[in-house]
């Protein structure tokens, strides 16, 4: 494991109990459902479904079509930041065709901008603030990126924040 792929689950870790926890799969699938309908998404990726069940497998996403992903949870893990984490590897796999097997690349800072990002939207932008403070904390890189939608994620635009 990376340096920066532990520091990025050491920040998650520090905020997981504030980022509340879903009663059931049914109710983080409505907000799930909620994220990926609306516009900042929608300009940022092809996926239009994201089908959330109780793991058949290891947690974590899978692509089923380039428009369709799957994530496994187990219930000990619906937690608003871990589901934030897996639609952002969903972001980014489906941006920029990344190797969901490759954990060195799939944690860049890259991938920790765009989650700061996603938090924003899915959990709210205390959350996402209170993230962001975590992660300069435990000394995680990532992009800021800006307001207008890339052609792809993991293509260098924003400022990395080291």
């Amino acid at each position: 494991m990376t340096r920066q792929r532990h520091r990025l689950y050491d920040a998650e870790d520090e905020i997981a109990n504030e980022t509340g926890w879903y009663s059931s799969l049914a109710g983080a699938q409505f907000e799930v459902d909620r994220l990926i309908r609306g516009k900042w998404w929608r300009d940022r990726s092809p996926v239009v479904r994201v089908d959330l069940v109780y793991p058949e497998r290891e947690s974590g996403a899978e692509r089923i079509t380039d428009t369709h992903w799957r994530i496994d949870y187990s219930p000990r893990a619906l937690c608003g930041i871990n589901v934030a984490h897996e639609l952002t590897h969903v972001l980014m796999g489906a941006t920029a065709g990344a190797r969901l097997d490759d954990h060195d690349q799939d944690h860049s800072a890259h991938f920790a901008g765009a989650e700061l990002e996603v938090v924003k939207r899915l959990i709210g932008r205390d959350t996402a603030q209170e993230l962001r403070r975590q992660f300069d904390a435990f000394d995680v890189k990532y992009v800021v990126l800006p307001n207008t939608p890339p052609a792809n994620l993991d293509t260098p635009s924003g400022d990395v924040v080291e």
